[in-house]
């Protein structure tokens, strides 16, 4: 998947094309990733745009309300388009189905779990979204097998969940996130420099 760093220089962002925010507090650390949820042209960094995301809650946000600095397309077929758009309504319709809202839709790891005794849907964390509706559309755009994945340590999380990064020092408030013992984790999520040759060099497809 071709991606680039935005800058003065417009470009077009396409339906479902990945897009990537930075960290309030820190430049070119990517804090959060989602799916472009509308076409545009003449797009600059900070460009603000529509978006499908895993908050959480999982939601489409029709406003322009996400400032954005990175983007990476596919050229994705109408059949992927569909398949994508099929995978973010159903799990957002299950999600109210059974009144699972807003934390509880989220796990930092892994990146997306299966329904379990605590919770009957899936969850997801904001690049585990993204990374499960390309690859029901047939596209892997990450391996998260758990030995592939980058070793992440608790200074490091705590830059990509700045609001979370006191309560991350609470052993119980890991545990439910699904970070057992004192790390580092194998953690997939919004790409930042755990995975920065995702938005220096361009996406890649890591099983390959």
């Amino acid at each position: 998947m071709p991606a680039q760093r935005l800058g003065n220089q417009p470009t077009s962002v396409f339906k479902y094309d990945v897009v990537a925010m930075d960290s309030d507090a820190e430049a070119e650390f990517i804090a959060h990733v989602g799916l472009a949820d509308e076409e545009r042209d003449n797009v600059v960094s900070k460009d603000t745009i529509a978006l499908v995301h895993m908050g959480p809650p999982l939601k489409r946000e029709g406003g322009k309300n996400h400032s954005i600095q990175a983007c990476g397309s596919a050229d994705l077929r109408v059949a992927e388009l569909r398949q994508i758009g099929v995978f973010a309504d159903e799990h957002i319709s299950e999600y109210e189905a059974e009144k699972v809202r807003n934390q509880r839709q989220y796990i930092i790891m892994p990146h997306c779990r299966e329904p379990d005794a605590e919770c009957a849907v899936k969850r997801f964390n904001c690049g585990g979204f993204v990374i499960e509706a390309y690859r029901y559309a047939g596209i892997d755009l990450v391996d998260t097998d758990m030995e592939s994945l980058p070793s992440v340590s608790l200074k490091t999380l705590s830059r990509s969940y700045p609001n979370l990064a006191q309560l991350l020092k609470n052993p119980r408030i890991r545990d439910k996130n699904g970070l057992e013992g004192n790390g580092p984790w194998p953690v997939a999520r919004g790409f930042g420099r755990i995975y920065p040759e995702c938005f220096e060099s361009g996406y890649r497809r890591y099983s390959q």
